[in-house]
């Protein structure tokens, strides 16, 4: 899938703000984990990872993750936002892939012609005790998840900056 946010590679670089480093409240491997999170920050401003992304970078437990993201936010290094499933499906929707593609499955929600779908738990998430599935191809399964949580950095304007430039260099010279 080009252009997803899975195949963005991370900056070569990452940030480790001095309020960061220097906290007592945070361990090594939060600390880590924010300067992952400042190495996945793309050109919009947030990071696409889900914990089992990190859970599988560090081989840690998805709890683990979770507790460690959680401890970002309570000490105001990071912003957890979540998009409207809502909003994200009637975007991919408003997609209308109907006629394209090949294979003999359609996906329920961009309409898409394929060989492969995914049984997606809607509209209860399995994790809510959801059993209904719909068939969706993998590409709205993939931005569906993806687009769900954005993690965003708590930084001043000037480390903001700097983190942009550094984005700006890595990419935009590829170009």
């Amino acid at each position: 899938m080009a252009g997803s946010p899975q195949n963005e590679t991370p900056s070569f670089y990452s940030v480790l703000p001095a309020t960061v480093r220097y906290c007592k409240g945070l361990s090594a491997q939060e600390k880590l984990l924010y300067s992952e999170i400042t190495a996945l920050t793309n050109k919009k401003g947030y990071c696409w990872a889900t914990n089992n992304y990190f859970a599988n970078l560090y081989r840690l437990s998805k709890e683990t993750v979770s507790r460690q993201i959680s401890k970002l936010v309570e000490l105001g290094f990071i912003t957890v936002t979540t998009e409207s499933d809502i909003k994200i499906i009637q975007e991919l929707k408003a997609k209308n892939m109907d006629g394209f593609g090949i294979g003999d499955k359609k996906c329920a929600w961009c309409g898409v012609r394929t060989i492969v779908l995914h049984p997606h738990h809607y509209p209860t998430p399995k994790s809510k005790g959801g059993i209904e599935t719909i068939d969706i191809c993998p590409n709205c399964h993939s931005e569906f998840h993806c687009r769900l949580r954005h993690i965003k950095l708590n930084l001043t304007i000037k480390e903001f900056e700097e983190l942009m430039q550094e984005y700006d260099r890595i990419y935009m010279t590829e170009q």
